[in-house]
């Protein structure tokens, strides 16, 4: 009997150096130009996080590419065919202990940005951060280089329209956290 007791105490003390599982969704807007025009789009994925009682935060975020829509279905069939959709289903975006401010001043975090098989790191701007014990909601804003990826910047007209290289991706992420966390 005292063995369980001991056990059980020795449980309860444990259970606060645990990490806490969050969870949510993230909308993602993305734009940029072309020589016609500007261009603009969303997508919708679920985003987990493990939050680790240093104060260290881990993010997963999975964006199906047949997901995101620039409301004009031809130039969504050429982004999924740039983007190699058919061997690389998913953007996904991580981060590793990241120390995160405890106010809401915007700040520069490192992301790991994966499209169509290659991972790069950027520099995120963090932003409208609000966390309460349950509730996790802040805006990260980055930019991508298709270049950077190896990707072939869609054209049109014979060549006489491209894309530009850089495409500016807007999130805003809402998060709970899980219960029996």
């Amino acid at each position: 009997m005292k063995f369980i007791i001991k056990l059980c105490a020795i449980a309860l003390l444990i259970q606060p150096l645990c990490a806490e599982s969050w969870s949510g969704k993230v909308h993602c807007s993305f734009g940029g130009s072309s020589t016609l025009h500007d261009y603009q789009g969303e997508a919708n994925a679920p985003i987990q996080a493990e939050h680790n009682p240093t104060g260290h935060w881990q993010f997963k975020a999975s964006v199906a590419i047949k997901d995101m829509s620039t409301d004009n279905a031809s130039r969504d069939k050429n982004m999924q065919k740039m983007f190699h959709s058919d061997e690389y289903p998913t953007i996904k975006v991580t981060t590793k202990k990241l120390s995160l401010a405890t106010d809401s001043a915007p700040q520069t975090l490192s992301i790991e940005v994966s499209i169509a098989g290659k991972t790069k790191i950027i520099a995120a701007k963090c932003s409208k951060w609000s966390l309460s014990k349950t509730n996790l909601e802040f805006d990260l804003d980055f930019p991508i280089s298709l270049t950077e990826y190896g990707l072939e910047r869609p054209k049109a007209m014979f060549g006489l329209i491209v894309v530009d290289d850089k495409v500016n991706v807007s999130t805003h992420i809402v998060m709970k956290a899980d219960q029996g966390a």
